[in-house]
């Protein structure tokens, strides 16, 4: 006989459940590890110059002329670096301070990569170009919960993102028949490219979709305070897909 879960015990899957006491955030938040002043200086400076560095094309008018998607791509990545130094800096016991700066970090690994003449780097910067978006998946998933993972449908659904963002990623490049690509092994194969560019693109469109569907069931099983932080994260939910179709425009 088939018995029918009832539909709080399927919906636990996808809520996280915050920690049973309040005390052990407190004593997180204490035991938190800090940094010094250096290390800030550090980190802002090199925020400051890597974004520069990126929007030097469109700065100077380098040739050829970058897109104004491309331009505000580039100062997506400032803000995202920069706002999460602030988080970082202020709540050092959440790790979405942490998500935000690796996935701004991670925006300027194609923009400025893309403009060191030499085939390695450039084919180096290609397969890292999108794998920014797998801490901006966890970011999103984990942004009522101090940017932890708490269920097993959020890590699959990073993992999904992983796999398709990095691991299809250094598979595809295998086959891409394009100039500077050191990592091309098997030429004349553009069906088994566009394959695997197709699979990247299921994989990602089928993460965002569960993406949303996680926020919405956290944002129906969540208190007033709770949803309206959820709220905030549902909007950008879509940009796994977003960023493998920037990436595909990349080669």
């Amino acid at each position: 006989m088939i018995r029918v879960a009832p539909s709080e015990t399927v919906a636990s899957g996808f809520v996280a459940t915050p920690p049973a006491r309040s005390g052990a955030r407190v004593l997180r938040r204490v035991t938190a590890p800090t940094h010094g002043v250096w290390f800030w200086v550090s980190m802002w400076a090199a925020t400051a110059v890597v974004g520069f560095v990126a929007l030097v094309p469109a700065i100077f008018g380098h040739e050829p002329p970058i897109a104004g998607s491309e331009v505000v791509f580039r100062l997506v990545g400032v803000s995202f670096a920069s706002c999460g130094l602030i988080a970082w800096r202020r709540r050092p016991d959440s790790d979405v301070g942490r998500l935000m700066t690796g996935a701004g970090f991670g925006i300027f690994v194609y923009p400025v990569l893309s403009q060191v003449d030499s085939a390695f780097v450039l084919t180096f910067a290609t397969l890292f170009a999108a794998v920014w978006t797998v801490a901006f998946t966890a970011l999103i998933l984990s942004f009522v919960t101090g940017g932890r993972l708490v269920t097993p449908v959020d890590r699959v659904l990073v993992g999904a993102s992983f796999f398709a963002l990095f691991v299809l990623q250094f598979v595809s490049i295998l086959f891409a028949d394009y100039p500077d690509n050191v990592l091309l092994v098997v030429r004349g194969r553009l069906d088994v490219f566009m394959a695997l560019d197709d699979a990247q693109s299921v994989i990602s469109v089928a993460v965002s979709i569960g993406v949303v569907a996680v926020i919405a069931v956290r944002w129906r099983q969540a208190s007033p305070p709770g949803r309206r932080a959820c709220s905030r994260a549902s909007p950008v939910a879509c940009a796994p897909s977003c960023s493998r179709v920037w990436c595909s425009t990349t080669w």
